[in-house]
């Protein structure tokens, strides 16, 4: 039971990564540039994210993306989790994680 949850809701690390330099950058291009990913991958990662959610994350404007308000509570959630970590960081984009990768 929790497998079959964790498989349709629980995204994972990469998409996470992809998410939290998509975020940062508001830019899909740029997010892969800095993950060694195509653009294809990056906006599959986020589109894929988007409908296991049920919701948008990011609002497309042209050729950037910005956050929507769910998009930023994922982001900030992101970094907090991060913050708290002593592990190393899921998402290395995320401010918290500078230095710890």
């Amino acid at each position: 039971m929790v497998d079959r949850f964790a498989r349709r809701f629980l995204p994972s690390f990469s998409v996470l990564r992809s998410f939290a330099s998509a975020a940062r950058h508001q830019s899909f291009t740029l997010a892969a540039e800095e993950l060694n990913l195509t653009q294809s991958a990056v906006s599959r990662h986020i589109r894929d994210m988007e409908s296991a959610l049920g919701f948008s994350l990011f609002r497309r404007v042209g050729r950037r993306v910005v956050l929507t308000p769910a998009g930023k509570n994922l982001a900030d959630a992101l970094e907090t989790i991060s913050a708290a970590s002593p592990r190393p960081c899921i998402a290395p984009s995320l401010p918290a994680c500078r230095g710890r990768h």
